[in-house]
């Protein structure tokens, strides 16, 4: 669905969104269309990057995502100082970014939910 509708997180049952509004603290937050979720997540400062420039997968499942580009996070984090937080939406993106040199002023945080118990685990490294 994601694909198909061209949006990061299309499909609105993406436990992205679930994850996000944990964060805000605003439960209200996925049921809103994905424009004013995007509106949203700008306003407060929040940016979706994705850490594969270039990969292959197949269908929508993160699952069977190959990357074969790294987007240049730390590149990213040099032009723009005022970034404090990384959220890496689940452990493949944090293993990921694990090969970038980071600034020490950044904190990493692992957000993973876990559908059948209904969770959100974070953890700050």
């Amino acid at each position: 669905m994601s694909l198909e509708k061209g949006q990061f997180y299309g499909n609105p049952r993406n436990h992205f969104w679930a994850v996000m509004a944990y964060a805000m603290d605003d439960p209200q937050f996925p049921m809103l269309d994905f424009e004013t979720r995007c509106s949203v997540l700008r306003s407060r400062g929040i940016a979706l990057w994705n850490i594969c420039d270039v990969f292959t997968r197949y269908k929508s499942s993160d699952a069977t995502l190959h990357c074969e580009e790294y987007t240049d996070i730390a590149g990213l984090v040099l032009q723009h100082p005022s970034i404090r937080y990384i959220l890496c939406n689940g452990t493949a993106s944090f293993e990921c970014m694990q090969k970038y040199d980071l600034p020490g002023r950044l904190k990493v945080v692992v957000d993973m939910l876990i559908p059948h118990e209904g969770l959100i685990r974070t953890r700050v490294i």
